[in-house]
């Protein structure tokens, strides 16, 4: 297909994409000037990929960074929207020179770009995961971030005379507007009142005056907010989830709260409280785990308007960053525990399963080799797909994914999840795609089999209760009821 067949193609179609050709750099400016760079999957949902590992690594592993060479939304902007990567440069402790080099010209995606409209493009998209703070370029620059530009970028690297304007009052930081008046102050200070150097102390004065300059810059360096800042008043009610937790008449109040027991909490902060994710080098220690996992479970029991963050953080008397940091911290330490628990089971632990089923059915026989029980369940998704939309709705009115689930069914434990089938999807079509079905003889030992619902097949490997009008039969509506003591 020709660019041109390809293009057509594009603008008749739902997307209105506009097609990109490296081959055609040199051609007409774009009409309208790029916004934002995003991932999109298959299905038309924007996705946050993450990086390589080493990529990461490597920004605490050297001490410079720059930003630089070739075009910014082609070349720069892909390797800065992924995950983690903002928070990797924001945090790092060894990059201590972070570069912008600007290109002498404009390519035809920046037609009329200034340093301003490089400097915004780069620290948006850093932070475009992220809510919004009054953090702003000096001179009334559009630039609202969570993270300020300085640890971004410290210094920029251009020519004179280039396509790229360079305004330096508009891209000066207030931190630098603060060290170029003090510096001033200095000059002018010795011009007016010049240190005696024929005084008997003149070398005790000049050390004195060096001492004290030098720990004036170093302040206004390392001064994160030089401006007066206004604090919200915060008080939050967490504190009752505490409170209901030492009454055992008031456990389903923390319930309530926070969708666990209890006991079920202090298993989780348990589990995960030795997280290297939860320990920095920092002279200012974290907020303790048990209140950052209170917090994932508050806003993880929230739907709809209740669900914002900033609603969450107003309820736990914490800013909207504390809630968003906390939630990735716990999801990060929780997802690390996924192949201890969802996981098949050891033969102890089958054989485990089957002593439970020889008591549920009370007697010895095939029945204990149904160790494990699969059902599936919808994963509802916030808004019609863009791409072939019809195909995730589901029969309970509602746009999802299929899941299909594996658990023991002595405690529910999961064992196996299959994600990834649309929500229109049968039962059966998409247990197909489970470790179960793909992989018998890993999954299952001998005569060993999965119970399901009558929405799967007989198989080898699962046994469903009967669908009707068999199901009406005596001896199949016996079995079924036998069935349902062990399974949900």
């Amino acid at each position: 297909m020709s660019p041109q067949s390809r293009m057509a193609w594009l603008c008749a179609g739902q997307w209105q994409n506009v097609l990109f050709e490296p081959a055609a750099k040199d051609e007409d400016a774009y009409q309208a000037l790029l916004a934002r760079l995003l991932y999109m999957n298959a299905y038309g949902f924007e996705i946050h990929p993450s990086p390589n590992a080493e990529y990461l690594a490597a920004f605490g592993a050297h001490n410079m960074l720059v930003y630089s060479c070739g075009s910014l939304w082609m070349s720069i902007i892909p390797c800065l929207v992924l995950c983690s990567v903002a928070a990797a440069i924001a945090r790092s402790r060894t990059l201590r020179i972070k570069v912008l080099l600007f290109n002498f010209k404009n390519d035809r995606e920046m037609d009329g770009y200034t340093a301003i409209d490089y400097l915004n493009a780069i620290v948006g998209t850093l932070n475009i995961l992220y809510g919004t703070l009054s953090y702003r370029l000096a001179y009334g620059g559009s630039g609202e971030t969570r993270f300020p530009v300085s640890v971004f970028m410290m210094d920029l690297v251009y020519l004179r005379g280039t396509q790229v304007e360079v305004d330096l009052r508009a891209i000066t930081t207030y931190h630098e507007e603060v060290r170029q008046t003090y510096l001033t102050h200095m000059v002018l200070r010795d011009i007016i009142d010049p240190p005696d150097l024929d005084a008997a102390n003149s070398m005790d004065d000049i050390l004195s005056r060096m001492t004290q300059d030098v720990i004036t810059l170093r302040t206004i360096e390392t001064t994160r907010y030089l401006r007066e800042r206004t604090n919200i008043p915060k008080s939050g009610g967490l504190h009752l989830a505490w409170e209901y937790a030492q009454n055992p008449a008031l456990h389903h109040e923390f319930a309530k709260m926070l969708r666990v027991s209890p006991f079920v909490f202090h298993v989780i902060l348990n589990l995960i409280q030795n997280h290297p994710v939860f320990f920095n080098n920092s002279n200012v220690p974290q907020t303790p785990i048990d209140i950052q996992l209170a917090v994932t479970l508050y806003r993880l029991g929230r739907y709809g308007n209740a669900a914002s963050v900033e609603d969450v953080a107003r309820f736990a008397g914490l800013g909207v960053g504390s809630v968003e940091l906390f939630t990735e911290r716990c999801f990060t330490a929780i997802e690390s525990l996924h192949d201890t628990f969802v996981r098949r089971l050891t033969p102890e632990e089958k054989e485990v399963e089957k002593e439970w089923i020889d008591k549920r059915v009370q007697f010895r026989g095939l029945w204990r080799e149904g160790c494990v029980m699969y059902d599936g369940t919808i994963a509802p998704l916030y808004a019609k797909p863009a791409l072939n939309g019809e195909s995730y709705y589901t029969r309970k009115a509602n746009y999802g994914l299929n899941v299909q689930i594996g658990n023991a069914p002595s405690n529910l434990r999961i064992v196996n999840i299959s994600l990834g089938m649309t929500g229109s999807a049968h039962d059966a079509a998409a247990f197909e795609w489970t470790a179960a079905s793909k992989h018998p003889d890993w999954f299952f030992k001998g005569e060993e089999f999965a119970w399901a619902d009558s929405a799967y097949t007989l198989d080898a490997c699962t046994i469903p209760v009967h669908k009707g009008p068999a199901a009406k039969i005596p001896a199949n509506a016996l079995f079924d009821k036998t069935v349902s003591r062990l399974r949900v």
